[in-house]
């Protein structure tokens, strides 16, 4: 007998648009730019440990059930 148990609470399915399309219909400022970068490179400092501050990962992921 098959069950079904993936995607139960799925109504449907619609895709987006890509993340260039979507650049060209919102341009990211250059302090919104600046930001992003600063925020990637502590991330890496923190990750090889070249920085010694605390990384912590939150969560819960938005895709998960949250029954």
């Amino acid at each position: 007998m098959n069950y079904s148990i993936d995607d139960t609470r799925v109504k449907e399915i619609v895709e987006l648009i890509s993340p260039v399309e979507l650049l060209k219909l919102v341009p990211i400022s250059a302090s919104v730019e600046k930001l992003v970068y600063s925020s990637r490179q502590m991330t890496r400092e923190l990750i090889k440990g070249s920085n010694p501050r605390l990384l912590v990962v939150v969560g819960p992921c938005s895709i998960h059930d949250q029954v």
